[in-house]
């Protein structure tokens, strides 16, 4: 599945690309800082610089208005004098606050952005199990948490974050008491949230000397699920003497964050800036890169907006061999899709979304372990990939979804745009009629892997009336004309039209068709 190597030294580094953005550029800079392609958004990017292309898109998300509080963000459960009926009544109404949350979860992804792309991505890296606090308030506050600070300062998300009541419960904070620390937290704040064990020269960043001190420093804090509130206790809390990183004194929660960024700094920027890499470039970070971004990270004192910045505009991240190379998470596919067939918004597609995600492995609220979902070959298997195809397949099969994709307007939106604006060597071919310029436009839209890449099985069906077919169609490249023919499947090209009575069917079906092939699964 992957389409180039990434081996051997970076050609380019964080220094910005030069000149403007074009075509390809603007949707691979769509694709990995959204889920996909949005057209408007496509135009307004074309011909604008790298540079200024990238703080746009993070001054439009930056300032973006977040999403309602929820009406039960702070209901609380019925006390201990209520009926077990009462009772009851709250857990079925929490367990419908919890899907309605996760569906408009889903729904906010598909029609968000950048934010939300780090939303999920630090809802990947803060790792919570929903199964270990099940309560609809504290999801929404966790999730809050994350959009709030997803460009913004890490090192207050990492001042918070230890203190919310999702993760006080999933990695047993509550349990970290004077006398009998519980040492969960402090490893994983170690070990996943703020460093890896060692770093990228190999030397170890802690001992577990470390991990023990810092878990006595972190005790004391304590969920009160009846008011739905955090709270310190003093009397649970160790007030000894700590010693851990190099520093020794009777520290508590907000030393240990403080200790952490004044002595680790280094470290902490790599660990972070090489997790960013993976998630925006490739799954094999180049190490000169990540030092560079690391570098930006520490100069703007963990603010996370100025390493998207430099990243995004740089000409590494636009380097042709990223193009295309990184696999699809579920959420990527799936949310992909619906801006692929440029979907409008139908009833139950939160349920939908909900319901593939879950089967293809990327359920929220509910990674896998405290490591997150894992990503990149591993997503796909014998079995996902199958239901990847199935689940495309089952839209655009669907007649209640189908009435909410306008592939008629998309294909007016692509046949108004050059072909050159795809691939250079396809200019000669603007003057074609539009059935062989259609599944070009499409193909390059549905697809990132430019078209002369594609592994296509060849068709061996000429076309109708061949005799009729342009000549400079007949001259033109394999894939070209593969593509033209699984297209038109069969019908004369001087057949084809948007105004034809068959022509939505023709259009779900190449869909269909672009949708089964290996590289849909790249991004």
């Amino acid at each position: 599945m992957d389409p180039s190597s990434t081996s051997g030294a970076a050609v380019a580094g964080l220094e910005p690309l030069n000149g403007s953005l074009n075509r390809r550029h603007a949707a691979h800079l769509l694709r990995r800082t959204g889920f996909g392609v949005r057209t408007a958004w496509l135009d307004r990017l074309v011909g604008m610089d790298a540079r200024s292309a990238a703080a746009l898109i993070l001054e439009e998300e930056t300032g973006a208005p977040m999403p309602p509080a929820p009406s039960w963000q702070n209901e609380l459960p019925p006390p201990s004098t209520a009926t077990d009926e009462e009772k009851r009544a709250y857990q079925q109404r929490n367990g419908q606050y919890l899907t309605e949350f996760r569906r408009g979860w889903y729904e906010r992804l598909w029609q968000g952005g950048l934010r939300e792309r780090m939303t999920l991505f630090w809802h990947n890296h803060f790792v919570t199990e929903l199964g270990a606090y099940n309560n609809a308030p504290f999801a929404y506050r966790y999730v809050t948490l994350l959009r709030s600070d997803a460009l913004g300062s890490y090192s207050r998300m990492v001042q918070e974050i230890g203190k919310d009541a999702a993760m006080l419960q999933y990695l047993n904070g509550t349990q970290n008491l004077k006398g009998r620390p519980n040492e969960n937290y402090a490893r994983e704040l170690l070990e996943l949230f703020t460093m890896s064990p060692s770093d990228a020269q190999g030397r170890p960043n802690y001992t577990q000397k470390d991990i023990e001190e810092i878990a006595r420093a972190l005790t004391g804090w304590q969920v009160d699920r009846n008011t739905l509130t955090v709270k310190f206790s003093q009397g649970r809390f160790d007030t000894g003497t700590k010693t851990f990183l190099g520093r020794t004194g009777a520290f508590g929660y907000d030393d240990v964050i403080r200790i952490l960024f004044e002595t680790r700094s280094e470290a902490i920027a790599y660990h972070i800036c090489e997790k960013i890499y993976r998630e925006f470039v490739y799954h094999e970070p180049d190490s000169w890169v990540v030092q560079a971004m690391a570098g930006v990270f520490l100069f703007n004192q963990f603010q996370i907006g100025p390493v998207l910045r430099a990243l995004l505009a740089s000409a590494h991240f636009y380097e042709e061999r990223f193009v295309g190379a990184r696999l699809k998470s579920p959420v990527e596919m799936l949310n992909g899709f619906l801006l692929d067939v440029n979907a409008g918004t139908g009833s139950d597609m939160p349920v939908q979304l909900e319901r593939y995600a879950t089967q293809l492995g990327q359920r929220l609220l509910s990674p896998p372990n405290v490591a997150g979902w894992p990503g990149y070959h591993q997503w796909l298997n014998t079995t996902t990939l199958p239901t990847r195809w199935f689940t495309a397949e089952t839209f655009l099969s669907t007649d209640k979804y189908r009435r909410t994709f306008d592939m008629a307007g998309l294909s007016r939106y692509l046949l108004s745009r050059r072909l050159e604006e795809i691939d250079p060597a396809l200019a000669s071919l603007n003057t074609a009629p539009d059935a062989f310029r259609l599944p070009l436009m499409l193909a390059a839209h549905f697809l990132s892997v430019p078209l002369p890449r594609l592994v296509l099985e060849p068709v061996s069906d000429d076309f109708a009336q061949p005799t009729t077919v342009p000549a400079e169609i007949r001259s033109a490249p394999v894939y070209l004309q593969t593509l033209a023919k699984v297209f038109l499947a069969g019908v004369p090209w001087y057949e084809w039209g948007l105004d034809k009575p068959g022509a939505p069917a023709l259009l779900f079906s190449f869909a269909r068709y672009l949708t089964q092939l290996p590289e849909y699964q790249l991004t």
